[in-house]
């Protein structure tokens, strides 16, 4: 089975009826737009509104919380639109062509990280501190190039949702409500918030 989980904030997702995946769900940081509510007849469609917090890192984390232990053979993790300037082409062609591909897990995103300013993550910074109090038990500590030749911005195809379970579930918890559900709503001005720190080091979480 394959599921596309798709983290919407006010952008109408009709052009998601032509992915070629068998369930979609849909994580609204906001109020349902008249132009989504149609899909909401569609049987492949499953909808839920969570705050306003985290962007996409909200979503995935609580798709992954809420079924950790039901997980599809094949996962999707997108943003809202079909075309943008992080990924090349037609989100629905890329899509379809990486869940033919064998790799354990595909960015779809063609922006790529030039190296890693490790300040970021010292101890006493903000990243840093939530790297060392959620992630380091589990991961142990990043090597000073984690972000060299890595792709940015967090749209994946998950070809092994062993991936994600190799990590226990209280990980993924403590991240949500530990850290996610803390943060200030999303005022059009934060920078360098959790979902930053989520999309440079959602690879190393789902490394093997």
């Amino acid at each position: 089975m394959v599921i596309v989980v798709i983290s919407c904030y006010n952008k109408n997702i009709q052009w998601s009826k032509n992915l070629p995946i068998d369930k979609i769900v849909c994580y609204d940081h906001a109020t349902i737009l008249d132009e989504n509510k149609v899909l909401m007849n569609d049987k492949r469609y499953e909808w839920n509104q969570i705050p306003n917090r985290g962007s996409e890192a909200s979503a995935y984390l609580k798709y992954i919380i809420d079924n950790y232990d039901n997980l599809p053979d094949q996962l999707v993790l997108l943003h809202d639109e079909q075309y943008s300037w992080h990924h090349k082409g037609d989100i629905i062609e890329l899509v379809d062509k990486h869940l033919k591909i064998s790799d354990p897990i595909i960015n779809l995103n063609h922006y790529r990280w030039n190296g890693t300013n490790m300040s970021f993550y010292d101890r006493t910074t903000k990243f840093g501190g939530w790297y060392y109090s959620f992630l380091q038990p589990y991961l142990g500590d990043l090597p000073n190039d984690f972000m060299n030749g890595k792709n940015g911005c967090a749209q994946f195809v998950i070809n092994d949702t062993s991936l994600i379970t190799q990590h226990p579930l209280k990980m993924y918890q403590d991240l949500y409500y530990g850290i996610c559900m803390n943060e200030d709503e999303w005022n059009g001005e934060r920078k360098h918030g959790f979902e930053y720190f989520m999309e440079y080091t959602w690879h190393v979480i789902f490394s093997n």
